[in-house]
């Protein structure tokens, strides 16, 4: 990409010199457009380590990746135990920390489980889908009764009939898997669309060959299964004895064999219904929480400043808020400010500190952000002690704002005028504020603190929040033109809105609960299918006993309730199923909920209801067709 981009895809690029962070730098290949660099999104550059000055590889915290190839036959664990000591044979070994996976669970990571407990949804909607066509096979072979008896009549073999029926069902399941690809190949963009970019290997999913065999691999065990069984039954029927009772044997055990089925599927689908409300509810969870500051109209601009040895703390200090200054004089902006770390921005610092006057057995850790003075006014922090910061603040004196996690931990309840030393400085405790959520919906409140940008002018801040009056997404051309104008240097890394990066925060989670949402969806939807199919079959076979009924007084409420009655009958057997099965599929899931237990007993009742309205639906149909039986001609036909 960045070769076509960059230098138009010419073959010249290489041998050019380029200057990447004040270094000159010779190309000497182009990658394939496919190369994914361990699972992140894939470089413009890659460089040698090995030219890497090695002052800058052994001061400071660094973190890197090692790639190698095990020899064929020997296990990762074998692996581990050989570079172990490698990796801790350093000067200092307890500081050396390294692990040794697979190339696959470095790229899955935290999204391995998500990913594994999708895919058994999806093979719940399977297996629901197997069971939905048992049902409605074992339904048709009902009715073909007098058909085959007719056949066998006329002198067709056992075999003959057995092989028709049985090459019906092959033909049908490859359709069904023929129309299922072409279902997906349109899709499959649609649910990638909703996935989140972090997401591996992402852009790779798609409909493939492999999947294209699993799907007529399943075609081919759906008619193994469920279409040998009817074909061997009828084509062993006495024909006298069906053509001289009409065809009406429906067969107590096949029927028995449906409400099975039925009452499977309806167990599956609360298994489904139950996750993906869990699901669903943990990302309502998330997103209501209380944020600590106004999220509402806001615009962030991250920064990457070039470096300059040459310029003096307080010139970077008046450029910094000179920045600050021209984007609160914005027409449709409200208030500026400008910070190391803005909430869902990614940006995360924490620092080791000393209070004055206690000690710990450990330093004690803090959240660190520095920030410049209309922080919290820009942001709309409360302050619930102590003031801000104010002009009166220069440097000297270090003032610092802490959270209320940092006063109850740290200062035991009372903050105001105390002291702690950060990096030697010793900082003067000016204001309380309540904590915000910083990485993520799920943060809980942890020590931080606040300083000043012009106090401590060698620490990085290079994010910028303006608010706006307006909706902020209106204001993103403004903000790139003005800091276009003010800082021509500069290069612009992310420009977004706060709401955009509140959503991306939890996207993974809202994809889980949208992609159970919609096998859920898909599970209830084909159970009360096999509902409607099995009470549909069932009305007519009965057709003669709802006749005789009606003639002999009963009244049309009695002949829905009949239905009705045998359609809760067979959810209320998938629920005393399914459940005890839901509870235990909500464990599997429950490292992924928030705010919400496992067990809840509101979300099971929702479910049971979601199945009692579905079941309604599916039974209305049949139930009003049987309650219209004219019990004249049901008896005239027999």
């Amino acid at each position: 990409e960045a070769w076509h981009r960059r230098f138009g895809g010419g073959p010249d690029v290489l041998g050019r010199r380029i200057s990447l962070n004040e270094t000159t730098w010779s190309i000497v290949g182009v990658l394939p457009p496919a190369f994914d660099f361990v699972g992140t999104s894939p470089p413009e550059f890659v460089l040698p380590w090995g030219n890497t000055p090695v002052s800058a590889r052994t001061v400071g915290n660094h973190f890197m990746r090692g790639i190698g190839r095990l020899k064929p036959g020997v296990p990762l664990e074998a692996a581990r135990l050989d570079s172990d000591p490698h990796i801790r044979g350093a000067s200092k070994p307890e500081e050396k920390q390294a692990r040794l996976v697979t190339l696959t669970d470095d790229q899955l990571g935290s999204s391995r489980q998500p990913l594994s407990i999708l895919l058994g949804a999806a093979g719940l909607v399977l297996l629901i889908a197997c069971a939905n066509v048992a049902g409605l096979l074992l339904g048709n072979a009902e009715s073909r009764r007098h058909e085959v008896a007719v056949r066998a009549a006329l002198g067709a073999s056992r075999r003959q009939i057995a092989l028709q029926l049985f090459g019906e069902s092959v033909v049908l399941a490859f359709l069904a898997a023929a129309a299922g690809v072409v279902l997906a190949a349109w899709f499959t963009p649609f649910l990638v669309s909703l996935a989140p970019t972090e997401l591996p290997r992402l852009a790779t999913v798609g409909v493939s060959i492999r999947m294209c065999g699993f799907a007529a691999l399943a075609g081919i065990a759906t008619a193994l299964l469920f279409g040998t069984v009817p074909a061997l039954a009828l084509s062993s029927v006495d024909p006298a004895r069906s053509l001289r009772e009409g065809g009406r044997d429906a067969g107590a055990g096949r029927r028995r064999a449906q409400r099975v089925l039925v009452a499977s599927e309806v167990a599956l689908a609360v298994v489904l219904v139950a996750v993906s409300s869990l699901l669903g509810e943990t990302v309502f969870r998330l997103t209501s929480q209380p944020l600590g500051f106004n999220p509402d109209n806001l615009l962030v601009a991250s920064l990457r400043m070039p470096r300059d040895p040459a310029l003096t703390a307080e010139r970077r200090i008046a450029r910094t808020e000179n920045l600050v200054s021209v984007l609160a004089s914005l027409p449709g902006a409200i208030e500026a400010t400008a910070t190391s770390t803005a909430p869902f921005s990614g940006s995360y610092g924490s620092n080791n500190i000393q209070i004055e006057g206690k000690t710990f057995e450990r330093d004690p850790e803090a959240n660190r952000h520095i920030v410049t003075e209309r922080y919290f006014q820009t942001l709309g922090i409360p302050i619930v002690k102590g003031r801000g910061f104010e002009p009166a603040d220069r440097p000297g004196t270090h003032v610092a704002v802490v959270t209320e996690e940092f006063e109850r931990r740290y200062l035991d309840g009372d903050a105001i005028g105390k002291r702690f030393v950060l990096n030697d400085d010793p900082h003067l405790v000016v204001g309380v504020v309540r904590a915000t959520k910083h990485r993520e919906f799920s943060d809980e409140a942890s020590p931080a603190f606040y300083a000043l940008h012009r106090q401590l002018p060698g620490w990085g801040i290079g994010t910028y929040v303006v608010r706006t009056a307006t909706p902020s997404s209106a204001m993103i051309a403004a903000v790139r033109k003005a800091i276009e104008i003010s800082e021509p240097l500069s290069s612009i890394v992310t420009l977004d809105t706060m709401a955009a990066m509140m959503k991306r925060s939890v996207a993974e989670e809202r994809f889980r609960a949208q992609l159970a949402l919609i096998f859920g969806g898909i599970s209830l939807m084909l159970a009360a299918v096999g509902l409607y199919a099995l009470l549909a079959r069932n009305v007519a076979d009965r057709r003669r006993e709802i006749g005789v009924r009606m003639a002999l007084g009963a009244r049309r409420g009695n002949v829905v309730w009949l239905i009705l009655g045998q359609a809760l009958w067979l959810v209320a057997s998938g629920l005393a199923v399914g459940v005890p099965a839901a509870l235990a599929a909500s464990q599997v899931v429950a490292s992924l909920l928030f705010g919400v237990t496992p067990s809840s007993p509101h979300t099971f009742g929702v479910v049971a209801l979601v199945l009692m309205g579905a079941a309604l639906a599916a039974t209305l149909l049949p139930a009003r067709r049987a309650a219209r039986i004219d019990p004249v001609l049901a008896l005239r036909g027999d």
